[in-house]
This record gives C-alpha cells, structure tokens and sequence, in this order.
C-alpha cells in the first residue's frame, strides 16, 4: 500500500531544491507559476502558496494541515540539503562581487578584478533570495568612468577623487 504522506513529501522535493543557510535556516529553489526561478524561505508565505498551487496542479486536496505537514517535511529535508548563503541582491567573496540585477530573466552582473560580465544569478555560488520590493536594475553596458560619473553628479575633480577611491576601497 503507498504512502500518501512519502508521496506528498516526494511530489514537493521533485519540484524543487530544498537547501539550507549556514545558519540552518531552510530555503526552498523553485520555478514559479511564471517560469520564473525563486530562491525563499521554507517557513514563508511565498513557499506555502508554492506548496497550494503545486498540490493543486497535481489534484491533491490542500487542507491547511497538509500544507502545514508538508512545509514541515520540507524544512527537515533542507536540513539534509547543500548549503548556500542566501543574499539580498549582492553578494560578495574574497575574489568577485555579484549584483542581481532582479529581472525576470534572472541575470546578475559577476564583478571581478579585471572587469565585469553578465551571467546567470544561478552560477552564483550563493543564492539570491529576492524581497517583493526589488524592482528591476537595467543591465550595465560598457565604457563610461568615474569622470563621466562626477560630470553626472555634478562633482568637481577632487570629489571624483573620492569617489574612485571609495569605489576602490569597497
């Protein structure tokens, strides 16, 4: 005879990647109603209305105590997941910065020493876990410097000075 709660458990996992930060907190990778790819917090609004659509698309009857049973068997399975660090539109390492940019096309902009790029949000090696207020930045475009910048800004040559040394510094 199957087991209608291993099947819930498993019908969750196999849609999406149940993960947890260094400080254990358990988060949930999904593609959501739109296609777009979300990264947010097992214990949250946004994954029990996942769960609800994910049960109802599957014609599971989604009472409150099934969605709470199965948020519950997804927070513990994300014990047992990989872990990333979750970031709020930028992240840093010893080597490279990422910005994401928050477009639906999930692009960020990975800034190194030499330069920048345009690249997937997931090759990140952490995990952007976006707010509801994060609108969308446009994506950079080449040239331009910090003279173009203080023009911008109205600032005079020694303010530019600071500026790129800020920059520098950051």
């Amino acid at each position: 005879m199957a087991n209608p709660h291993a099947d819930l458990v498993h019908l969750v996992e196999s849609h999406a990647q149940l993960w947890r930060a260094p400080n254990r907190t358990p988060f949930a990778t999904f593609s959501d109603a739109d296609g777009s790819v979300r990264s947010v917090a097992v214990r949250s609004v946004e994954f029990e209305g996942f769960v609800r659509r994910l049960f109802r698309a599957h014609r599971v009857k989604a009472t409150r105590f099934v969605v709470a049973d199965a948020v519950d068997n997804a927070a513990a399975a994300a014990e047992g997941g990989p872990v990333f660090e979750p970031a709020l539109r930028c992240w840093r390492s010893p080597n490279e910065i990422w910005i994401d940019l928050c477009d639906d096309e999930r692009s960020a902009v990975r800034i190194r020493p030499g330069g920048w790029e345009l690249a997937a949000a997931a090759e990140c090696p952490a995990r952007f876990v976006r707010s509801d207020r994060a609108a969308p930045l446009p994506q950079p475009v080449p040239g331009g410097g910090f003279e173009e910048l203080g023009r911008l800004l109205g600032l005079d040559a020694d303010a530019v000075l600071l500026v790129r040394a800020f920059a520098v510094g950051c």
